[in-house]
Order: C-alpha cells, then structure tokens, then sequence
C-alpha cells in the first residue's frame, strides 16, 4: 500500500534544456570579377540567422494531489531573433524519444505519461497525464523528439509580437501515485527560414521585400479577396474569403510597413508613410515615385512638432513650400484610442503606429505654386509623390469631391463596413490645421484624432486647396477638401502601370 499522500505536497518538476538550431549560419559570400580594365565588383551576401532564448529554465509544480486529481498549468515564453525577411520556425519536444515524467528515485516505477490523443482540457485530462498547450486550454500530449510539433511557422520579417511564443505545460496528479519529483527535459529549436526566393523571382506579395520591387503584376497575381473577407492570413493562399496581407521594407530608410489587397482589386499600404525628410538626403527616381524629375530635395526636415512650424511661420506663409511633422501621438489602438505605446498582446502593434505628417506639396514632392493652378484648371494630379518607387497617391481622375480610388474601395465594400477595423487599417490619425479654415487659429497637435482619418491625394482642389483627403467618416469613406495649412498622412497604393 502507498503512503498516506494527503499530508504530503508532491513536487513535480520540470527541467528545460533549450536548443538554438539555426539552419543557415552568416558567411559572407565574396565574389570579384576583374576585366581587362582592372575593375572590381565586390558582392557580400548575409545569410539568414537565428537565436532562441527562454524565460526561465525550469518548471517546478507543488502539487497536494487528491483521488480526483488535481490541474495545474505554468507558462515559459521563447523568444526568437532573427535577421530573416522570411521568418523562421520553431519546434517543441520532448529531449527524447520518450515523454514520461519519472521519478527522481529509480527504483520507483511510477510515472507521469503524456500517451494520450487528440485534445484535452484540465477537466477532461486523465490523472497522472502532462501534455502542452498554446492557449491554455486545449492540450496535446508532449511529442517525442523524432516527431517534433512546430509551434510556430512565421513567412515574413517577424514583428516583435510574432517573436515570442508562449508555451504552457499543463499536468493533472492524484494520490494514486507515490509523492516526490518527478522530471523530463523539453526542448525548443528554431530553423531561419532561407531567403532563397529574390525579389527578381517574385510572383506576389507575400515574397516581396522591398516596396520598391512592386509591380502591377504582382498586386494582380495576389488573390483578390471577397468583398465579405474580414479575416487577415500572412500565408500565400489561393482562399478568397481571406485579405492577404504581407510586410515589405521600404529601402530609403528599411522602415517595415504592412501591405495589403483588397476587394477593389488594389494593393494598399495598410500603414501610412512614416519616411523622415531630410534636407540633406535627396529622393530619386530610383527610390520614389518621381516620374517628372529625377529627384527632389525637401527644403526643411521632418519637425519634431507642431510648434516648430509656428516658429518659422509656416503656418501663415508656408503653404507654397513642403514641410512636415512627427505626430503627437504614436499610437492608435484599434484605429481610434491614443496611447504612447503600442499593445504588445495581440501582435498589432505595427498596425498602430499612426505615421507622420505631411502638407500636400510634401505629399507631392513639389513646391512649384503653377502646378495647384495647373490641377484647377486642367484636372491634373500629380505626377510626382514621395510614396516608394512602384506605389502612388491615391487618385482623382473628375474635377469634383470624389477620389477614384476611394470610390472604387466604397463601391466594392459597401457603405456597412467598419474602415477602422484591424481587418482594414485605416487609423482614424485625423489632421494638423496649422492654420484654421478661415479664421487663422493655429492648432498645436492632431485634429479630430480617434474621429476621422485623412489622406492625401494626387489631385489639387483650388488655388487655396492643396488635396482631398481620404476620410472615414462613421463607417464609410468619404472624400474631404481642407484648405493649404492641413498635414495628413500620406497612404500609398501599388501602381497598376
């Protein structure tokens, strides 16, 4: 007969041992060619790396079990790092081939096994049974080592969210068992993923680096979803009911923006531009959507706020020259609220980030006061922007209030959606009037932030109007005229030509 196991706390402990596996370690790879005029060209190739660490090294379960059997469940998080524009994988095990806790004393043949199927939840796990779970809910048995479960399977450059994975060990004991520590090693490995797919061999989104490698048809080779499609997959996919949404760098500054195509068959930036003009760095064609001049330098870098403006009288002078401002607020959780930082629990984080702001001549990459003049009175838009190379303003194509672009979202969604869902993207960050409409009021931060969501077009409205601006407004997008003094955020759509 066993002891009397009631007056006894049993400790069950568990020991992690963690393996950082990386399959492709950095060597740089060297190539030279000389020619009969002694040049030289010079290649370095960095390949993809990763590194794995965890929160803690050990597990220890106090159990006082009963002849019902007692749950518990405790957490470790691993975090991954890696240099990967593909991401990586990581994998859960046992350190071995076999799964059972066993007792620290040898002679003693109980055992807390982990030989179940399918699913369990702490009601339903049989006594004396441990398994994994990545919810806390439902758990799995604990796989062996030459069956090793991923855990996580990320196909772009991770977001700081995607790095880390949390595990929970969940284990239910009863009195059947003799008391004492009963232990088993896991381990956790990581594969980076091979950049092996180039931006030259790139048939979609969800293999593009660099917003600057966008063409027309790779937005057209990306399944274009449902207008009913709500639900967001990072994963290549031929399921319509789904929006495909990637990340991609932008190379004047290797700032990550989400990218998205929707229902209107288009390739959106579902993040708006956050590029810091510099007077002493110059945009070129090569980069930026310049098409009528071959490069552009602003004539005053990116403010660090508001007040900076007034202090140059920008905001009474200044709406014949390009200027542009760092938000006052960074953040907007779910497109609306404000916060200094972004929430770190549900992988939104760069979705949050509000952008910065620019006045249309910025948006436009110009300062030629003729060229408002010209959109009047010709029904031009811009041919210049400071979107990345390959992406542009939206569009206007009528002499009215209608955006092309905007309608052509409208129409394939309808007037019920919500354009500040996650599934959407688009911040409700409102607007900076450095001057008031008529009345000269200077306003100091974000107007109508968490209220309405303001783009710029490529299209002038007036001698005194510098752009439409893309407004969600309640649960529909509207098209908005404001007057010269307002900064918006620039939103970029992939050209279709």
């Amino acid at each position: 007969m066993k002891k009397d196991l009631l007056n006894k706390i049993g400790a069950f402990s568990l020991s992690f041992f963690v393996a950082a596996s990386a399959a492709y370690l950095y060597s740089p790879v060297i190539k030279t060619n000389a020619d009969e005029s002694a040049t030289l060209t010079f290649e370095t190739t960095v390949n993809p790396i990763a590194s794995l660490s965890l929160d803690t090294n050990e597990l220890v379960f106090n159990i006082l079990p009963t002849a019902e059997g007692v749950f518990d469940s405790k957490s470790l998080t691993a975090t991954v790092d890696t240099n990967s524009m593909n991401g990586y994988e990581l994998y859960f095990s046992s350190v071995d081939n076999e799964t059972n806790l066993t007792h620290a004393n040898s002679d003693i043949s109980d055992v807390v096994a982990s030989d179940f199927s399918g699913s369990v939840t702490s009601s339903t796990m049989d006594k004396n049974k441990w398994g994994f779970s990545l919810d806390n809910t439902d758990f799995s048995k604990i796989p062996t080592l030459s069956a090793q479960t991923a855990i996580r399977n990320i196909n772009h450059y991770p977001t700081s969210a995607e790095k880390d994975t949390t595990v929970y060990i969940g284990t239910k004991i009863s009195t059947a068992i003799s008391s004492g520590r009963y232990s088993k090693d896991i381990i956790f490995s990581v594969i980076a993923h091979d950049n092996t797919t180039t931006d030259d061999d790139c048939d979609n989104i969800f293999c593009l680096e660099e917003l600057q490698k966008m063409t027309p048809e790779i937005c057209a080779n990306t399944t274009t979803p449902l207008a009913s499609a709500r639900e967001v997959t990072f994963e290549d996919t031929s399921d319509n009911t789904k929006i495909p949404r990637t990340r991609m760098r932008d190379n004047r500054d290797n700032k990550v923006y989400l990218v998205s195509k929707f229902a209107d068959g288009k390739c959106w930036m579902s993040q708006s531009l956050e590029l810091e003009l510099s007077t002493g760095t110059t945009l070129t064609s090569e980069n930026t959507d310049l098409n009528s001049v071959s490069s552009w330098t602003p004539a005053y870098s990116t403010f660090e706020n508001y007040s900076d403006l007034e202090d140059l009288s920008l905001q009474y002078s200044g709406w014949d020259r390009a200027y542009s401002v760092k938000p006052a607020i960074k953040y907007l959780r779910n497109g609306t609220t404000a916060s200094e930082t972004p929430s770190t629990d549900d992988g939104k984080s760069e979705w949050e980030k509000v952008g910065y702001f620019y006045n249309w001549i910025a948006a436009t990459a110009t300062s030629i006061q003729e060229d408002i003049v010209n959109f009047n009175s010709n029904d031009v838009g811009a041919k210049d922007s400071i979107c990345p190379k390959g992406w542009r303003l939206p569009m206007n194509t009528t002499y009215n209030r209608n955006i092309k672009d905007v309608n052509d979202f409208r129409a394939a969604y309808g007037t019920s959606l919500n354009p500040f869902s996650e599934a959407f993207a688009f911040i409700a960050s409102g607007d900076v009037s450095v001057t008031g409409p008529y009345n000269g009021i200077y306003r100091a931060s974000a107007y109508d932030v968490g209220t309405y969501g303001y783009f710029a077009s490529n299209h002038g409205r007036s001698y005194y109007s510098q752009g439409d601006y893309v407004e969600p407004r309640a649960n529909t997008l509207d098209s908005y005229s404001t007057v010269y003094g307002a900064l918006v955020q620039v939103r970029c759509i992939a050209r279709e030509e």
